[in-house]
């Protein structure tokens, strides 16, 4: 059996990070939307691009953690 070096385990570790970072993003993100539709917020055209831009931010960390983990870890 091969043994995975540490470049394999920071690929994994890396993709994580950025996985709990996008999940954070797009929480905030679902959460704000929904508070500028219910009303609970400015329902300002700004505000809401402003929230769907960060659910944007939120996949393109994901899509970053994603392809750090396929170059180092090869998976």
């Amino acid at each position: 059996m091969e043994e995975k070096g540490i470049v394999y385990r920071l690929g994994w570790v890396l993709y994580w990070a950025f996985c709990i970072m996008a999940g954070l993003a797009a929480l905030l993100a679902g959460t704000g939307i929904i508070a500028s539709i219910a009303g609970a917020m400015d329902q300002d055209e700004a505000a809401i691009s402003f929230w769907l831009g960060l659910g944007v931010f939120a996949f393109m960390v994901w899509l970053m953690g994603r392809a750090i983990r396929y170059v180092l870890a090869g998976d």
